[in-house]
């Protein structure tokens, strides 16, 4: 996912976002460049594999730029979030030095495996099926309660409540 130039009052939730190593170029699942403002990232398995970075921002955004918050995040590979100029290996590490993942000052995020059915099956918008959660997962009603989603998910699940991350419903 590319957030990009003058992109305002965006909502990115429940998606799965994958990011595989792509020899030189830096590849993440989500990287934001300059510009944006009010943008939320709620809810969403940001994962990489191989030397993929989970996210990648060319400068570093206030909470007031782009706010994650309540993402699951998971790195087959090195785990690595490239923030400005900073790089953090843990979220732990990112969230002190950056505000992100916080809210009322908890910390928000998920870490660790996401538990999807097969990562490694790169999805087609006709086949997707590997980005499904497997029973046990942690995201499993792990999500935040957001206003205005819709009722179901990326296959056409009905949404619980609490909903789980990710663009598949348990």
């Amino acid at each position: 996912m590319l957030v990009a130039g003058s992109v305002r009052g965006a909502e990115i939730y429940n998606n799965t976002m994958v990011a595989g190593g792509a020899g030189i170029v830096p590849s993440a699942a989500v990287a934001v460049w300059d510009g944006p403002s009010g943008v939320h990232v709620r809810n969403n398995i940001l994962l990489a594999t191989g030397t993929g970075r989970v996210v990648m921002t060319r400068s570093a955004l206030s909470t007031s730029a782009v706010l994650f918050q309540g993402n699951s995040y998971y790195s087959t590979g090195a785990f690595a979030i490239a923030w400005g100029g900073s790089q953090f290996g843990s979220v732990a590490a990112w969230t002190q030095a950056s505000g992100q993942e916080q809210i009322s000052g908890k910390a928000s995020a998920v870490t660790g495996n996401p538990m999807l059915v097969n990562a490694a099956a790169w999805p087609t918008p006709v086949n997707a099926n590997g980005m499904k959660l497997q029973i046990g997962s942690p995201l499993q009603a792990a999500g935040l309660n957001l206003a205005g989603r819709g009722p179901c998910d990326y296959f056409g699940t009905a949404l619980s409540s609490p909903v789980s991350v990710g663009g598949h419903e348990l």
